[in-house]
């Protein structure tokens, strides 16, 4: 049951490309590095968002005041 909890709240590379403004080959960089976490089946790769907001995070930069 908990992967389809995970397909249902995934995103292909398609719609994180678009989301995050990258190339396919940022793209793979990013899962090459372990920048980005991603889970492949059958040749299809899906996010999860909890992962791409983690991300978001992990390199977010403070705002000066």
């Amino acid at each position: 049951m908990q992967a389809l909890s995970i397909l249902s709240n995934g995103s292909k590379s398609r719609e994180v490309r678009k989301l995050l403004d990258v190339s396919p080959g940022k793209l793979h960089a990013m899962r090459v590095s372990r920048q980005l976490s991603f889970m492949r089946i059958g040749g299809v790769i899906y996010y999860e968002r909890a992962d791409i907001e983690k991300m978001f995070e992990k390199f977010k930069t403070a705002a000066v005041k």
